[in-house]
């Protein structure tokens, strides 16, 4: 519930962001890389058929300013 923040910019606040802001939600600004896409899809249910449903699709995103982050 709480507001978003800005995404820091200091090399050592990014590094511990995710153990000290697990769940915080934070506000970032660039584009996503869709060139760069993959999509995990569940390899087989219990009975080795590959007949489950859904995947995940996971994107990279780069944020404005900082080519070289990349989230």
């Amino acid at each position: 519930r709480s507001e978003p923040l800005e995404l820091p910019t200091d090399p050592q606040e990014l590094a511990n962001i995710t153990s000290e802001n697990e769940f915080r939600p934070f506000r970032v600004r660039g584009h996503f890389l869709h060139s760069r896409e993959v999509l995990l899809t569940i390899r087989h249910d219990q009975l080795g058929r590959n007949t489950l449903p859904g995947a995940w699709v996971i994107t990279p995103f780069v944020v404005s300013g900082r080519p070289d982050l990349i989230i």
